[in-house]
């Protein structure tokens, strides 16, 4: 088993672009990585220190000794990861984060509610943990389905687990956003674990207030250590405290946080 924080050479196994959203990236560390669901990695797409700093992915999956990434196409850092090479290198600092902490589930379903690449941080966690429900909320278009369906294939999800597919132009089953799919659902003495953009948090943490369910949710911050050291990450939440979202974090109670907090 590696050590929490380590510095792990790896090989890029295989990827699948879909144009400019992004991709799947498989990628082989060279010696074993324990990880949790929650837990991400700093990714370096290379030795040569350009650039400087890692990109923080959320750990999807683990498919015979590799690990699963979904990589977002948002800048330099990012198209370099998916425009790599096959048997490329890459170096990773993993895990890092803390696992997601479900709540004591007394009643009520576990659902989950992933928008766009916040999904990889959740798609472990049916395998691990009862779930009732998974929602994967996009905007739609072929690329996105395309995706959804390729990462899927890597990932085992128990029967027991519906997964729904839901995107604003009615691509899939369910035609709507994220908010819209959740309250589709028995809410009742629910626990939401949501990861995903702003908006979509916000709307899940509005909506618990109004019906009393309980929220994890996902904090998404720039890093640039990735290891709690340099602060840059931290945030407020509730009594006055503070916390570092690459290591209290990424995921927080709801109850926890400041809503400014989400940006």
């Amino acid at each position: 088993m590696s050590c929490s924080h380590a510095s792990i050479p790896c090989s890029l196994v295989s990827k699948q672009v879909f144009g400019s959203l992004g991709g799947l990236l498989l990628v082989r560390p060279h010696e074993p990585v324990s990880w949790k669901p929650g837990q991400f990695a700093m990714l370096f797409p290379s030795d040569s220190m350009d650039p400087l700093l890692g990109r923080p992915l959320g750990i999807a999956s683990e498919v015979d000794g590799n690990l699963l990434f979904l990589c977002q196409r948002v800048g330099r850092g990012t198209g370099i990861l998916l425009d790599m090479p096959v048997g490329g290198s890459i170096r990773i600092n993993a895990p890092l984060g803390s696992p997601i902490n479900i709540p004591k589930k007394e009643k009520g379903p576990l659902i989950l509610l992933g928008g766009g690449f916040g999904i990889a941080s959740l798609l472990a966690l049916p395998a691990v943990h009862s779930t009732d429900s998974m929602i994967w909320a996009f905007r739609g278009g072929e690329e996105w389905m395309e995706l959804a369906r390729s990462c899927l294939d890597f990932v085992s999800i128990p029967k027991g687990c519906e997964v729904l597919l839901a995107s604003e132009d009615g691509s899939t089953e369910f035609r709507g956003n994220g908010i819209d799919a959740m309250n589709s659902l028995d809410l009742c003495d629910a626990t939401v674990v949501a990861c995903g953009p702003a908006g979509m948090l916000r709307g899940v943490l509005g909506a618990s207030k109004q019906r009393g369910f309980k929220v994890l949710l996902g904090i998404e911050r720039r890093m640039a250590c990735g290891l709690g050291g340099c602060l840059g990450c931290s945030i407020d939440l509730k009594g006055n405290k503070r916390a570092r979202v690459c290591k209290e974090g990424p995921f927080f109670p709801g109850e926890d946080i400041v809503d400014d907090e989400i940006l």
